[in-house]
């Protein structure tokens, strides 16, 4: 769960309704662990592209998953002939609300941070010299260079393609949010990152 540094900064109550948001976001819903090993598989691949390398040894996902914003048909439109089956997919499935995080589809390891108590961290921390001093307490708090947050992917009914909404933070000016295709070729095959419908830019 959540754990703190004895150097860091005290945050009493922020980190006693963090503690609870986040018991409450990774215990609330236990997915099969053929589910969890399918969203661990696109969220890596996703991963990987965005910090441009290998998975970073310090992870930190924010909690909970984001709400899936449905993209329109020209948002989806780069998407080829696979845009059509997946605006379906994600207009049945429509998400209303954040769900929780399955801890068991993310690599062993990771850090689950609740969204209050992060926005809390940049929300206290002393503003320097530069745009990027306000990271500096996270970066110390967790020793990591950024964070990421995603909704649940959705898959089509064959298991070949799948979207993901993804949000990556960095840096004062670092950062973006959009959404992600990935293509196997079948289901025994690795998931790969298509194409990248970046929405914003930081």
């Amino acid at each position: 769960m959540l754990n703190s540094n004895a150097h860091s900064p005290a945050l009493p109550s922020i980190r006693v309704i963090a503690a609870i948001a986040t018991m409450a976001v990774l215990g609330a819903q236990t997915r099969a662990a053929p589910q969890a090993r399918e969203e661990r598989g696109i969220y890596e691949a996703v991963i990987k592209m965005l910090v441009r390398g290998d998975l970073p040894s310090k992870l930190v996902i924010r909690t909970p998953h984001l709400v899936f914003p449905v993209p329109s048909t020209i948002e989806l439109g780069p998407l080829g002939p696979a845009s059509g089956t997946l605006q379906t997919k994600v207009q049945a499935a429509r998400p209303s609300q954040a769900e929780s995080i399955n801890v068991e589809s993310f690599p062993a390891g990771t850090r689950f941070v609740a969204k209050e108590e992060i926005d809390e961290i940049f929300r206290t921390a002393p503003r320097g010299n530069s745009p990027d001093s306000r990271w500096i307490p996270f970066r110390e708090r967790f020793n990591a260079t950024s964070y990421q947050a995603f909704s649940r992917p959705i898959v089509t009914d064959d298991g070949l393609d799948a979207l993901v909404y993804y949000q990556h933070a960095c840096g004062s000016l670092c950062g973006e949010s959009g959404y992600v295709w990935l293509h196997r070729s079948s289901t025994a095959d690795a998931w790969m990152v298509a194409r990248r419908l970046v929405k914003s830019v930081s």
